[in-house]
C-alpha cells in the first residue's frame, strides 16, 4: 500500500515503484468481501430458483384437481404451504441480494478508488521526459474520462457479471432436470447468441482509442481557448478557434459513433431475443411434442422452464451489456496502463540522506531530447561554496533555468556529476534532496485557496505569525493588511485575481517557509519594480544567514551583490567572478550591462 508521512508540510509517498505500475492489487480485505458477497449471491440465487419451481407444483397440483377423471379435493393445504414457501424464498432471495450486492459494492467502490489513486499518484511521479511525452490535456483526460470508462465497466463486471453467472448455471441447471433436451438446446443457442455479439464488439477497441486520442485534443483546444481567452479577443482569433474546435469535434462524432454502431449493432437483437423468449420455448415445446410425444412433462413444468429460460436470458443480456462496456473499457483501460507502466529514473526511494555542503558540477552536459544533437548545456563546470548568493544571467536560451532543474533531479545530465556536500545527487534519496531544496519557479502557480494555504504548501506547521514575517519579507503585507480577511484572502485558481508581482511576492513567501538548506529563485521578482526587488533581496539576505542562495536573473541589478555570479551564454559559462571581476574581463556580461544601464537612462 501507499503510505503518507507529513514532514514540516512535506508529503512523502513511500514505495511508490512496488505499487504504480499497478491498476489495483487485492488485500485480506477485499478477498473477504469478494468471497462474501459471492456467497450472498449464490444463496440468493438458489432462493430465486426455487420459484418457479415451487410455482410449477402450485400449477401441477390445479392440474390434476382440474381433471374430470380423478375424484379429489381442491388441493388447498398443497396450494397454501407452497405459497408459503414462495413467500419465504421470495424473502430470503431479496435479503440475500441485498447484502450480496452490499459486499459487492464495497469491494467495487474500494477498486475504483484505487484505479484513481494511483493514477494521480503516478501523474504526480511523471519524469519531465513523460510529461513532454504526455501533454496536461491528454493526461486529464485518462484520469478523468478514461478512468470513468473503466471504472463504470469494474463497477459492472463485479456488481453485474458475478450474480449473473451464478444465475445462468443455477437456472440453466433448474432447466436440465426439468426437460434436459430443451435445455440444451436453449443453453446452446444462448451461448451462440452471445459468442455473435462478442465477435461483433471485439473491432470496436480501435475506434474508442482514435476517439479518446480526439478527445485528448479536443480539450486541448478548450483548455486554450479559456485560459488564452484575452489573446483570443484581442487578436479576434474567435472564429479561427470555433473554426478548430469544429474540425476536432466533427471528427470526433465520426469516430464515436463508428465505435457505438460496431457496439451496440446487437443491443436491438438482444432486447427482441430476451422479449421472445417465452414464445420460442412454447414452440419448441410444440416441436419435441410433435417428434417425441411421450417426452413433453406436465403444464406446470413446462410453466416454470418457461421462467427459467426467461431468467437464463436475461442473465445472457446482462453479459452482453457487461461485453458492450468491456470493449470502451479496454481502449480505456491501455490509456491509463500506458501512465502506469512508465518509470521515473529520476526518484531515488533508497539513497543516502541529504548533507549540507558545496555544490559542484563536473563537466556537466544536457539535452531535452536524448536523440538531439543539440545540447542546452555543454562541459559545465563550477562550485558554489555553502551558505554563500549566487546569481547566474544570461540571455535568453543560455541555459539558467536548465540548469536549476538539473540541481533538483527535475531533469538528469547525459554527461558529467553534480555533486551535494560531496553525494552524487542521483545517489542521495529524492524525497530528502527536494525537502532541502526550496525553489521559487520563473512561472508561479498558486493554487485556489487562500493567501495562507497557498504558503503553508511549504511549511504545513507554519503558523499565521510566522507567515506574517514572510508576508513582510516578500513585500506583500501591504496588501494584506489592506485587506479585512488578512491571511485568508481566498485566491482563484492561479491566483487570477492577483497581479503578476502580488502572485510572485506570495510564491516568493511559499518558498522562504519551507525551511530549506539551499534557496533558488529562477527569475522569482522579475515582475517587480527595481525597489521593491532591492528591498526584497535585502530582507531575505539579513533573514536567511546560513543557508546557500541561488538566484537566476535577467538583470544585473538582481545579483550585482552576489558573493558569485555565473555568466552563460549558449550553453556555456563563459563568466565567473564578482561583479567588478566580470565587468573588466568578461565581454557578455558587459555587453548586458551596458544595453541594461542604456536602457535605464
Amino acid at each position: 500500500m501507499i503510505k503518507f508521512n507529513i514532514n514540516k508540510g512535506n508529503v512523502v509517498i513511500k514505495n511508490i515503484s512496488s505499487t504504480s505500475n499497478k491498476m489495483w492489487t487485492m488485500n485480506k480485505l477485499d478477498y473477504k468481501f469478494l468471497f462474501i458477497g459471492s456467497i450472498f449471491t449464490i444463496i440468493s440465487t438458489v432462493c430465486g430458483a426455487t420459484l418457479p419451481f415451487i410455482l410449477g407444483k402450485i400449477i401441477n397440483a390445479a392440474e390434476v384437481y382440474n381433471d374430470t377423471t380423478n375424484n379429489l379435493d381442491f388441493p388447498t393445504n398443497t396450494i397454501i404451504f407452497n405459497l408459503l414457501f414462495m413467500l419465504m424464498f421470495g424473502f430470503f432471495g431479496l435479503l440475500f441480494t441485498y447484502f450480496g450486492r452490499w459486499f459487492l459494492a464495497k469491494f467495487s467502490t474500494s477498486k475504483l478508488a484505487e484505479v484513481r489513486r494511483n493514477v494521480f499518484i503516478k501523474i504526480q511521479y511523471l519524469s519531465p521526459e513523460d510529461l513532454k511525452d504526455h501533454k496536461d490535456n491528454s493526461l486529464l483526460t485518462r484520469l478523468q474520462l478514461d478512468n470513468l470508462n473503466y471504472s463504470t465497466y469494474l463497477n459492472f463486471l463485479i456488481i453485474t457479471f458475478i450474480p449473473a453467472i451464478f444465475r445462468f448455471i443455477i437456472f440453466s441447471i433448474m432447466c436440465l432436470v426439468l426437460n434436459y433436451i430443451v435445455a440444451l438446446f436453449l443453453i446452446g443457442f444462448a451461448g451462440l447468441f452471445y459468442i455473435i455479439i462478442f465477435i461483433m464488439s471485439m473491432n470496436a477497441e480501435k475506434s474508442y482509442i482514435e476517439a479518446l486520442d480526439l478527445t485528448d485534443s479536443l480539450n486541448r483546444i478548450i483548455k486554450e481557448n479559456i485560459t488564452g481567452a484575452r489573446v483570443v479577443k484581442a487578436f479576434n482569433l474567435k472564429e479561427r478557434q470555433r473554426q478548430r474546435f469544429i474540425k476536432i469535434n466533427d471528427s470526433l462524432i465520426k469516430t464515436s459513433t463508428k465505435a457505438e454502431k460496431k457496439v451496440f449493432n446487437g443491443w436491438p437483437f438482444s432486447l427482441a431475443f430476451v422479449a421472445a423468449t417465452s414464445v420460442i420455448i412454447i414452440l419448441t415445446f410444440a416441436l419435441i411434442s410433435w417428434w417425441m410425444p411421450n417426452s413433453i412433462t406436465n403444464l406446470g413444468n413446462i410453466i416454470a422452464f418457461i421462467n427459467y429460460s426467461y431468467l437464463i436470458m436475461w442473465s445472457v443480456f446482462e453479459l452482453i451489456v457487461i461485453q458492450i462496456f468491456r470493449a470502451r473499457s479496454l481502449a480505456s483501460k491501455k490509456r491509463i496502463q500506458e501512465i502506469l507502466i512508465l518509470e521515473n529514473n529520476h526518484f531515488n526511494e533508497k539513497g543516502n540522506m541529504f548533507k549540507p555542503g558545496d555544490i559542484h558540477f563536473d563537466n556537466v552536459s544536457f539535452k531535452y531530447n536524448d536523440d538531439s544533437i543539440d545540447y542546452v548545456l555543454r562541459d559545465i563546470s563550477f562550485t558554489i561554496k555553502q551558505n554563500t548568493r549566487v546569481g547566474i544571467i544570461g540571455s535568453t536560451g543560455s541555459g539558467k533555468s536548465s540548469l536549476i532543474n538539473l540541481i533538483t533531479r527535475l531533469f538528469d545530465s547525459q554527461e558529467g556529476n553534480i555533486k551535494i556536500g560531496g553525494i552524487n545527487i542521483k545517489d542521495i534519496n529524492t524525497n530528502d534532496l527536494i525537502n532541502n531544496i526550496s525553489i521559487s519557479f520563473q512561472q508561479k502557480y498558486l493554487f485556489s485557496g487562500t493567501i495562507k494555504s497557498n504558503i503553508k504548501f511549504g511549511n504545513e506547521d507554519i503558523t499565521d505569525d510566522e507567515i506574517l514575517k514572510l508576508l513582510k519579507i516578500s513585500e506583500m503585507k501591504f496588501f494584506i493588511d489592506s485587506k479585512k480577511e488578512g491571511i485568508n484572502y481566498k485566491l482563484e485558481q492561479n491566483g487570477q485575481n492577483l497581479s503578476g508581482g502580488q502572485k510572485q511576492r506570495v510564491s516568493i513567501a511559499r518558498t522562504l517557509a519551507k525551511k530549506s538548506k539551499i534557496l533558488i529563485f529562477d527569475d522569482a521578482t522579475s515582475a517587480l519594480d527595481n525597489i521593491t526587488e532591492l528591498k526584497i533581496l535585502e530582507s531575505i539576505n539579513s533573514t536567511k544567514k546560513n543557508i546557500t542562495q541561488i538566484f537566476v536573473a535577467q538583470k544585473i541589478s538582481t545579483i550585482k551583490n552576489m558573493d558569485q555570479i555565473i555568466v552563460l551564454d549558449k550553453g556555456f559559462i563563459v563568466g565567473e567572478g564578482t561583479h567588478d571581476e566580470l565587468i573588466k574581463h568578461c565581454n557578455v556580461y558587459k555587453e548586458i550591462n551596458k544595453f541594461q544601464d542604456k536602457a535605464v537612462k
